[in-house]
Parts: structure tokens; sequence; C-alpha cells
């Protein structure tokens, strides 16, 4: 990422991550990462691969996320689960349980994870599941991204956010952005649904510059949005592999309340908040303006 930042900001349209498969008695697919613009595409490749009803949950920071400066939208870590029970009492397996549904198997990242615990059946599985995820996100014309979970998301937080604080920070005109973002991006899901019924390029034909354009602005969402709901380092530098907060820059929102009003600590952290909420109007702004792009309107406005 830092060797070829603008390369992949400019070209690169996923991080497919693929870890830990085909593990003996990984036969649970019934939950996975994704950042959620992303999330319907793999659910719909993990049922028709595996026959399970999939879900598709929040992205969760790890050493892995390393594209999240740049605004890269990733899918999947592990995939494929051994079956959570509630006779599991190790750390690891309760964690992932409670989580996910899944868990990793007990000998994973142990010196007993060898050539043995591999179930030829489950690797073929998870295989295809990746290669059918590769060839459409590298061959069809239209990209695969549906931000209205996204948005939702970011509307949810942001409700929760406000609530949390109070008088103490005016969160309105992200609410309010979020929500006419909201619309721009209903929108821009029929458009892409227009087209793709339209029938896809065939081998040798030319993508249309209606695809051209829906392709750039999914792109430029996922550019703008991924940095500010996944990092506090912001788009050149990276956090720590550890878990981060939904709109992490926000999240000191629900200490503020709890400071007294006036202090050293109380100015501090409003003033930090001030200009974290000042990066996160400023980046729905941007949203809704390459939503704009592609809905008619020129410019964003209020």
């Amino acid at each position: 990422v830092d060797n070829h930042w603008e390369d992949l900001y400019d070209h690169c349209v996923a991080h497919v991550n693929v870890d830990s498969t085909g593990a003996r008695g990984a036969t649970f697919y019934g939950s996975f990462p994704a950042n959620l613009e992303l999330g319907s595409f793999g659910e719909a490749i993990v049922r028709a691969h595996s026959g399970q009803e999939s879900r598709a949950r929040r992205m969760s920071r790890a050493g892995d996320m390393s594209f999240n400066g740049v605004g890269i939208p990733a899918l999947f870590m592990s995939l494929s689960q051994a079956p959570f029970s509630d006779e599991d009492t190790d750390y690891v397996s309760m964690a992932f349980g409670k989580l996910i549904g899944g868990k990793m198997p007990w000998w994973w990242h142990t010196s007993e994870d060898t050539m043995d615990k591999v179930d030829p059946d489950v690797l073929r599985l998870d295989t295809q599941i990746y290669v059918s995820t590769l060839w459409r996100l590298c061959c069809n014309p239209l990209l695969p991204m549906d931000f209205r979970p996204v948005v939702t998301d970011i509307q949810l937080t942001l409700d929760e956010l406000a609530e949390g604080a109070g008088n103490h920070l005016d969160l309105n005109r992200a609410r309010q952005r979020a929500s006419a973002l909201a619309e721009a991006v209903e929108t821009l899901a029929q458009q892409c649904a227009s087209v793709a019924a339209d029938g896809e390029a065939k081998e040798g034909e030319h993508v249309s510059p209606a695809v051209i354009d829906l392709n750039r602005t999914l792109m430029a969402l996922s550019r703008i949005l991924i940095p500010i709901t996944y990092t506090t380092a912001g788009h050149f530098d990276h956090d720590p592999a550890w878990g981060l907060p939904h709109l992490p820059g926000l999240a000191g929102v629900r200490r503020l309340a709890d400071l007294e009003r006036g202090s050293d600590a109380y100015h501090f952290l409003r003033t930090r908040l001030i200009r974290n909420r000042n990066q996160v109007d400023f980046a729905l702004r941007r949203a809704l303006e390459a939503a704009a792009g592609s809905n008619g309107p020129a410019a964003f406005t209020e």
C-alpha cells in the first residue's frame, strides 16, 4: 500500500482476503466479514455454492486491513468455519462463535495446524467461492457495490452518537447529509439494476459509457466513505491492528458528556471532536457530490 498508493487508488476494485481455507470440519458458511457495499454480492455467491443462507457482517479491523486509508472495500477474511457449540469453552471458540455463529478449529494458529487438518472437499468448495468472486469482480462490466446498507449503517451510528452527545456536540448536519445520501444511493442502486437488466457485455464488446460512469461513482463512494468509517489514521497511515468503533473519529462523544463541562479535558476533547465532525461532514458532502455525478445534478446543494 505504501509503495503503490496511487495505483491502488486509481485502479483497485476490491480486496478479497483468502485466509485459513479448507479446514477439516469447517461446514458453516452462515456469516462472513465484508465492507457492506460488497455484502449482498458475497452473500449471493456463498449461497449459490454452499446452499446456506449467509450474512455479511461489518468488516473488522485486523492486520490484514491495510487498504482502509485508500478506501478499497474488502470481502471475506475467514470463510468456512467449524460450527459453534454451546459446549465450546475455550476463549477463541467462544469469541468467534458468539460473534458469527462459527469458529476456527482448535488447532488454528498452533503447531498442530498441519496438512492432515485439510479436508479436500472443504478446500474445493472454498476455492470455488473465491474463484467465483474474483471472476465476477474482474470480468463483469458493472461493479457489484450496493451502498444502501453502508449508508443505513452510518445513519444508525450517527443516531446513536447524537443521543450520547446530548447538547455537547451537534451532529445534525452529518445526520441530514446521511439522510440525503440514503436517497441518493437508492437512486444509484436503481440505475445499476437497470443497467444490469439490459444485459452484460459479451466478450469483445466495449463497455458502455453508462457502465463506466456508474463504476467510477461506485469506486468514488468507497474511496470517500471507508476512511471515515474505518480509520483514525487517515489516508496515508495505518491504525493499530485492533478493533475500532464504527465512525471512529466521533467515538469520543460517548465520553464527552461524562467530563466536567468547562474543564481542560472537556475542551480538548470537544475541540478534537469538532475537527473530526468537520471531516465526517465534508466526507458526506463529497459522497453526495459523487452520487450526484450519476444522478443528474452537477453539484451538491443543501
